[in-house]
């Protein structure tokens, strides 16, 4: 399941020919080919989420003004019709806070290039902690995606899981210079001269990372494994699940998919709890109070991974409880 955080907060779901002619995965639509009834619950349990619908809101307090888009990092020309509603406002706003800016995955590279402990173990190997048919299906996964044998046998579970957490399709985008919403937005900052600020350090995920227990990064890391099938489709179905404002039902449509797999109820409930507070609501109790701090000096634009807006954990909900009025701008992508 973390898989499913990990690739839905990349975010952060038509059928073949309009997913094809619009995002960089293709595939047919995996949320629409459910039965009516699953479908029907999904989409109860997603609307009945705060904030669990929509892209763009503006939240108010007093004079204050905080601009919030939920992003998806899946490149798509959908996207261009965001920045369109939003372009705007770059001419207002004193800064743009985002996850990670230029400065930060600079940062990153760099560690990465020097700190051989983001990527690799040092007291052990995946074939020392996995059982024999999971480091051999593991192997197959990494050979797909170019990484030898003896150098994946030797690299963290995390930095495995974001790896097999991108199907193919998207790491060919991203290698080919393409990005999602954030790196328009971005780009937009940079060419209008508005500050860009990071929200959390470059190496935020890694060391989240390095609280899990070896037990639970080992579940994770064979739950990301099984679902590393379909990910083309998977991708695709994200994307239009969030081009059409549903955020919450990318929640729901992952716990689907782990339930079909036939990952046991009990496992998934726990593994969701986990990777929730993980990756997401601690991360956005640590994001408000930056963001009211930087809103009291002039209005900011905030773009973050979609699932980081919704839900009573969301950075909305929290803004919402200390004294913000929040209304939304911008419910789904005009298509």
């Amino acid at each position: 399941m973390l898989r499913k955080i990990l690739r839905s907060a990349m975010l952060l779901g038509s059928l073949f020919g309009p997913v094809a002619a619009h995002a960089a995965c293709s595939g047919a639509n995996l949320f629409d080919a459910l039965p009516r009834e699953v479908r029907a619950t999904m989409l109860e349990r997603a609307h009945a989420v705060t904030h669990g619908q929509g892209l763009v809101w503006r939240a108010t307090k007093g004079r204050q003004s905080i601009l919030l888009i939920g992003t998806n990092h899946v490149p798509d020309s959908r996207h261009i019709a965001l920045l369109q509603e939003v372009q705007a406002e770059f001419g207002r706003v004193k800064a743009l806070y985002v996850e990670a800016g230029p400065d930060e995955e600079a940062a990153l590279q760099k560690a990465m290039a020097e700190r051989t402990d983001l990527m690799f173990m040092t007291d052990k190997t995946l074939p020392d902690i996995l059982p024999e048919a999971d480091w051999q299906a593991l192997r197959k996964a990494g050979k797909d995606r170019g990484i030898p044998g003896p150098l994946l046998a030797k690299m963290q579970p995390a930095f495995v899981m974001i790896t097999l957490a991108m199907p193919r399709c998207m790491i060919e985008a991203l290698q080919a210079g393409q990005g999602g919403v954030d790196k328009r937005l971005i780009a937009e900052a940079t060419r209008q001269h508005v500050p860009i600020v990071a929200l959390e350090p470059y190496d935020t995920l890694f060391r989240v990372m390095d609280g899990l227990s070896q037990e639970d990064a080992i579940a994770m890391l064979q739950s990301t494994l099984a679902a590393t099938e379909d990910g083309d489709a998977t991708m695709a179905t994200m994307a239009d699940l969030y081009a059409r404002g549903e955020v919450q039902l990318i929640w729901e449509f992952e716990r689907q998919q782990a339930l079909e797999r036939g990952d046991p109820p009990a496992e998934v409930e726990r593994q969701l709890a986990l990777t929730h507070s993980l990756l997401i609501a601690g991360r956005n109790r640590s994001w408000v109070p930056e963001i009211e701090e930087a809103a009291a000096k002039g209005p900011i634009m905030v773009a973050a991974g979609a699932l980081h807006m919704v839900g009573e954990d969301g950075v909305l909900a929290l803004l919402e409880r200390d004294g913000w009025k929040v209304s939304p701008q911008m419910r789904k992508l005009g298509f």
